[in-house]
């Protein structure tokens, strides 16, 4: 659930089909384009140097939630602590 930066390949056919198979109700698919649309970059995560490391764990982390019906407090809560360990792993 990577998604481009290029607009043209975000609306393409084959981009909606590959997303919608990818989410669990594939009619949000446009919402979720829209907020993608719409959102900020977020730097103050990815522009650390622990970014990769963290990004692999969100990846595995919200995939659990998709899948398993985590509660999304939990998710938030264990976000923040993996964000803590992190800092400080590489004393930030």
């Amino acid at each position: 659930m990577l998604f481009s930066a290029y607009k043209e390949l975000m609306e393409s056919p084959d981009a909606a089909s590959i997303i919608r198979k990818g989410l669990a109700r594939p009619e949000d698919y446009e919402p979720l384009l829209k907020i993608y649309q719409t959102a900020n970059y977020p730097k103050g995560v990815w522009n650390v140097v622990w970014a990769e490391e963290f990004n692999g764990w969100l990846k595995e982390k919200l995939s659990s939630f998709l899948l398993n019906d985590e509660a999304s407090a939990d998710v938030v809560n264990e976000t923040n602590d993996k964000i803590t360990e992190l800092n400080q792993k590489y004393k930030i």
